[in-house]
Formats: structure tokens, sequence, C-alpha cells
């Protein structure tokens, strides 16, 4: 929070701030005008200055009107804009959402890293019979280990 007495000053500053925008704004309208009666004035038109002030006027009017139709529409547009942009949004929120929907969710599927493929690989192995295991693990293994193998079971044979 701010101390009061540096607010103060600081709410003084901002003021003034807003107020000198303000007349910078409003400082080449008030250019143009008085330039423009010093044109007509040097011109010998002032007999029919209140006229020409009065079409000026209209004129300022007319161009005040056109511009708020231009800013009017443009609101309308970027109103237009951003509700696309809305709707966009939320349709991927609406996809993500579905998606993770249908993937199981981590409980359910058991250890990390579970994966559908895997699952269906390890009931096709327990499907397998005995004798395709082994001779599928026979494959895998080098040639020294099922020697061994070999022995450890003789020998086990051997001895009961």
């Amino acid at each position: 929070m701010v101390p009061p007495i540096i607010k103060n000053p600081l709410e003084t500053l901002e003021d003034m701030g807003g107020a000198v925008a303000s007349n910078v704004k409003q400082m080449p309208k008030k250019a143009a005008g008085q330039v423009k009666q010093s044109l007509e004035t040097g011109f010998g038109l002032g007999n029919s200055g209140s006229d020409t002030a009065a079409q000026v006027d209209g004129g300022k009017e007319a161009a005040k009107v056109a511009e708020d139709k231009k800013i009017e529409q443009m609101k309308k547009i970027e109103g237009q804009k951003v509700t696309a942009r809305y709707q966009q949004v939320q349709r991927e929120i609406l996809a993500i959402s579905q998606k993770r929907q249908q993937e199981l969710p981590k409980q359910v599927s058991g250890k990390p890293g579970f994966s559908e493929d895997k699952m269906i690989k390890q009931l096709k192995e327990e499907k397998k019979p005995e004798v395709q295991k082994k001779a599928e693990q026979a494959e895998k293994e080098p040639i020294s280990l099922q020697r061994e193998k070999r022995k450890s079971e003789m020998h086990r044979g051997a001895s009961g």
C-alpha cells in the first residue's frame, strides 16, 4: 500500500497528466481552425465569414458523425473477431477434454507407462502354449546359456 504522503502527489500528477493529454489532443484541431480563419480573412472572405463558419461547423459535425460511424463499425468488427476467437478456444478446450476422457486414467490402466499395445502383447503371451514359449525363449537365449540349463536339468534329474 502506498503511504498517503506519496499517494497525494502521485494522484495530483496523474490528474495533471490527464489534463495535458486532453489538451494535446485538442491542439491540432484548434490550430487547423485558426489557420483556416486566417486564410479566409487574408483572402477577403471576412464578410461571408458567418456563412463559412456555419459551413465549417456543419462540415465538422458531418465529419464527426462519419468518424463515429467508422469507430462503431470497427468496434463491431473487433467484437465479432473476439467472439470468433473465443468460440474457437472453446472448441479446442472441448476437443482436449473429450480426448482426455477417452484415455484410460493411470490408476485404471495400472503401472505408469501403460499402453494398450503392451497389454495386448501380454495377453497373447499368456495364451501361447508352453512348448511354443520355450522355443521362443530358446531362440532368444545364447547357446552357452542353453547348454548350462540342460546340464543343470540333467544333474537335477539324476539326483532326484
